[in-house]
């Protein structure tokens, strides 16, 4: 296949209200004559004009740049980038949000930043925060929630790692090649339609560490997040949190095997390894309900209750995976084994 240079992939749900104003930023951007670029719209069993008005926006432009429109039936965000990256041609994939405004600059700088650092396998930008309400006074502490502020490297045992979100992300085709030679299948569930469970993201990033490969950040890559009335209230950042603790169970599995941590055993026959960690879990939410049932809802107490709300939901996810969590391990391990092997004979790039 004779590749182009970097692909715009838009994974769409009943998108059609937010499109124009992402379309707009899109048909103005700048780049130089010799760079190749395409839009792929992937609408992900929409029951909305997400199509029309998409077809419609963008004519609007006379942009010539190639705009191209597919179906992925199947819901849920993981499902919309696969097919995204199947009808693409680019060789770096820029995945933009429906309400992701991107600077005018950012697919040209998207693409000189990934030239000038070959070593990187993923690319983050710089999120900034549109309100169509207004701005909580909350929000500074938790934005990263929100795909806005600079993304920092974190420490992970002696590692400094990078957990980029994916508004705005930029990816090497070869990283989706690797994924599909090793027979990748994400442990996580991405949002599906009014869903709050994530997490496709961060798992990508999880395989990088896992296979010693690089990822960046350039906070020259800025884009504009537009955030609808109802989700900067507390009432959303709550259920937020609580599909945060549905996936936290299988970030600390990736974690630990990162760390060369030995895959656990059950300790009894009689006490499964999956009933003696969710006890644990249970015993913590007790120790919530004191506080959780008389504070009140304000800002000294957030964090408080987000953590109750992250660690119910993760109870939840336990019991409902508690007789494939220790193949969670086998599975990672594999992933780890077969990507190594991979890269012994193959270049990313």
């Amino acid at each position: 296949m004779n590749y182009i240079d970097v692909s715009v992939i838009i994974c769409c749900y009943n998108s059609a209200k937010r499109l124009p104003t992402t379309l707009e930023y899109l048909a103005k951007q700048k780049v130089k004559d010799q760079l190749t670029w395409e839009i792929i719209l992937v609408d992900n069993n929409s029951t909305d004009t997400t199509a029309e008005v998409a077809i419609a926006e963008w004519r609007k432009y006379n942009n010539h740049t190639s705009f191209k429109i597919v179906k992925e039936p199947i819901p849920g965000l993981s499902n919309a980038r696969k097919r995204g990256v199947e009808e693409s041609t680019g060789k770096y994939l820029l995945f933009c949000d429906d309400d992701n405004w991107l600077s005018e600059n950012y697919v040209q700088l998207a693409w000189d930043n990934m030239k000038q650092h070959p070593e990187w396998i993923m690319l983050g930008g710089k999120g900034e925060a549109v309100f169509e309400g207004q701005r909580p006074n909350w929000f500074d502490k938790y934005s990263t929630n929100y795909a806005v502020g600079e993304q920092k490297h974190r420490m992970l045992g002696n590692k400094k790692v990078l957990y980029l979100y994916g508004a705005g992300i930029v990816i090497c085709r070869s990283f989706f090649t690797l994924l599909e030679a090793i027979n990748f299948k994400s442990l996580l569930s991405d949002r599906k339609g009014k869903e709050l469970t994530s997490g496709g993201d961060t798992e990508y990033c999880f395989i990088t560490m896992l296979l010693n490969l690089q990822v960046g950040v350039s906070n020259d890559l800025t884009f504009k997040h537009f955030i609808p009335k109802g989700r900067e209230t507390f009432t959303y950042l709550k259920r937020w949190h609580y599909g945060f603790g549905k996936t936290r169970i299988y970030f600390e599995i990736y974690r630990a095997i990162i760390r060369g941590e030995s895959k656990p055993v059950n300790k009894t026959l009689k006490i499964p390894y999956w009933y003696d960690q969710w006890l644990y879990r249970l015993k913590q939410i007790k120790s919530y309900f004191p506080k959780i049932l008389w504070i009140k809802e304000n800002e000294e107490n957030f964090e408080y209750i987000l953590e109750y709300k992250r660690l119910r939901g993760e109870l939840a996810k336990r019991m409902e995976i508690k007789n494939n969590l220790l193949e969670c391990y086998t599975t990672i391990e594999t992933y780890r084994e077969k990507g190594l092997e991979y890269l012994k004979n193959t270049t990313l790039k």
